[in-house]
């Protein structure tokens, strides 16, 4: 029996004497404690730049963002690190027309656009880069007033319940940005289609590419970007999804998705907690389990899921025993159920 498959016997075995405790002894409750991500050596990357906003993995390649710096590293996940040469096959590539960053920027890969999208956190824009020679192609600013509610069963909201969420969260988006609230957008992940397609009709979504978006907010935590697909940086918020069962209270930090599982990954910052939520449609996101991070982990800063469903964690800070910013950790180590 492997580490993995062993971790997700325990796991297994603790929500069926959880759910036993439940079903025979009245008066009794078992609170399921939360799953714990251990830092590993062989799964830590000590990086050129000490603070990383976000990271995006696409097969061997890596691409990782610095924080505060129009700069990133990309490198071959394949080459092997040298102990003594750990930059021999990673690039810096510093990104053309960036304005100096002040805080988080979120990358996401568009690889059959051969093209690379920047967030910016506080500044609300996106800049499309090309991945060859990383020039600028387009940038825009993220529109957030067409923004709409969750559909329903019945199809879209009435015209009365749409102007109500938008003057509220007009009111929510200008408090963000009158009190300055640092990383605004705490996390961007892609949509998968099969989610996205049941949000909008056949038209919108063949002509944009979808994204969910974490915006630092207790009232609107989690909303849908779309961006078209013939100008990837004309990109609008055009839902806001509805979290049940817990207030993510505090400062958010990462936001990631797990396909397979229906899962959305909320990282909490302050608390070094990533909260589980089961996705079944934008109106309807279910608080799950929690995933505590390792205790040498410094200030997380994002979270990504590759296609492999490795989680990969950056940190504003080195950890303080493997020096490390970016790390990764295997399927086995967060899943929900064997």
């Amino acid at each position: 029996m492997t580490k993995g498959s062993l971790g997700l016997t325990v796991r297994a075995l603790m929500s069926a004497t959880c759910l036993w405790i439940a079903l025979n002894l009245k008066g009794h409750t078992c609170v399921a404690q939360p799953q714990v991500l251990h830092l590993r050596q062989s799964q830590s990357l000590f990086t050129r730049f000490r603070s990383m906003s976000s990271v995006f993995v696409n097969g061997h390649k890596i691409w990782m963002m610095a924080y505060a710096r129009p700069a990133l590293e990309w490198r071959n996940l394949e080459r092997k690190v040298h102990p003594r040469y750990p930059f021999k096959h990673s690039r810096k590539r510093t990104l053309d027309g960036m304005v100096l960053p002040r805080y988080d920027q979120h990358v996401i890969v568009v690889p059959q656009a051969a093209s690379m999208l920047i967030f910016d956190a506080h500044r609300w824009e996106v800049t499309e880069y090309g991945t060859e020679d990383y020039r600028m192609l387009s940038k825009g600013s993220i529109a957030v007033d067409l923004v709409r509610p969750a559909m329903d069963r019945g199809g879209e909201a009435p015209h009365w319940e749409i102007t109500r969420l938008r003057q509220a969260f007009s009111h929510e988006f200008r408090r963000l940005r009158r009190e300055k609230v640092k990383d605004q957008i705490y996390g961007i992940a892609r949509m998968p289609e099969e989610w996205a397609r049941r949000e909008y009709d056949a038209a919108f979504f063949e002509a944009h590419l979808s994204f969910l978006v974490g915006i630092q907010s207790s009232l609107f935590p989690l909303g849908v970007l779309s961006c078209d697909l013939n100008q990837l940086s004309r990109c609008y918020l055009t839902r806001l999804c509805q979290l049940e069962g817990a207030k993510i209270q505090g400062v958010k930090a990462g936001l990631a998705v797990v396909a397979s599982e229906r899962t959305v990954l909320i990282g909490q910052a302050d608390k070094a907690l990533i909260r589980r939520f089961s996705w079944n449609s934008c109106l309807d996101v279910q608080a799950g389990g929690d995933i505590r991070l390792d205790p040498k982990w410094k200030r997380l800063a994002s979270l990504f899921v590759d296609p492999q469903r490795r989680l990969w964690v950056t940190s504003h800070l080195p950890d303080d025993y493997y020096n490390a910013n970016v790390a990764w950790f295997p399927y086995s180590d967060y899943a929900l159920s064997p």
